[in-house]
């Protein structure tokens, strides 16, 4: 259980009665590397090590099993560090709320952006000069519609939530932009690979398969931050 620390660096109540670990410099370091390593936890990137590895490997299964390694080990320190950034405010006090900085938020849609596009760069690349089965090219097409759809939770919950609930929109702008560059990331790369590949063998299983991969590993992500947010609660005053 993290204890707290710093308290008496806090801000009076009576000014600030909420407190976000961005407003203490002793717990900025902490959220900041659990920021970014929320990002090295994300489905893009899990793309993108899987398909570096594919492209200087003859092996189809270690990549994703490296790869799923790394996501898992990432999101768990990134946890790690968000219950060492939120200790050294009392739990009454925690501002939930908070947006991060919005070049954060540009950096996160460009850093997902970028991942994806080398991930199909590299996937393309491997796939075609290896002259795979149809069954592979429909699986990474699989892969490429599950990110998408990832990534479209967020800004479908803004257009159709509660004006209360939704997220501020300098906010989720970039995320509209990221999801727009994804999207057609994903469509180019799929007419790609149907001209190389044997587009009319490609099976809706196989499609179907890279899909959930993508969806479980962004539900196994979720639930490591259940899991953490729960073990590490307790009663902080």
């Amino acid at each position: 259980m993290n204890t707290i620390r710093e308290e008496g660096n806090l801000p009076d109540p009576a000014i600030q009665p909420l407190v976000h670990p961005l407003d203490l410099p002793a717990a900025r370091r902490s959220f900041a590397a659990s920021w970014w390593l929320d990002q090295l936890a994300s489905p893009t990137m899990f793309l993108a090590l899987a398909s570096m590895l594919w492209a200087i490997s003859n092996n189809y299964i270690t990549p994703i099993l490296v790869s799923l390694v790394v996501t898992v080990c990432a999101a768990f320190a990134s946890r790690y560090q968000s219950g060492e950034a939120w200790s050294h405010i009392p739990r009454k006090r925690h501002d939930h709320q908070r947006h991060v900085p919005l070049w954060w938020s540009v950096a996160q849609a460009a850093i997902s952006t970028l991942a994806l596009y080398v991930g199909l760069i590299l996937l393309l690349g491997w796939i075609i000069a290896r002259d795979f089965p149809p069954g592979v090219a429909a699986f990474s097409v699989g892969m490429g519609i599950g990110i998408v759809l990832i990534m479209s939770t967020t800004p479908l919950w803004n257009l159709g939530a509660p004006r209360h609930l939704r997220s501020e929109a300098r906010a989720w702008s970039p995320q509209y932009i990221s999801l727009a560059l994804t999207a057609a990331a994903v469509v180019f790369s799929s007419v790609t690979l149907a001209g190389a590949a044997d587009a009319e063998s490609w099976q809706l299983i196989d499609i179907a398969t890279g899909t959930a991969v993508i969806l479980a590993v962004q539900c196994l992500w979720l639930l490591i931050h259940v899991v953490t947010s729960r073990s590490s609660s307790g009663p902080r005053t």
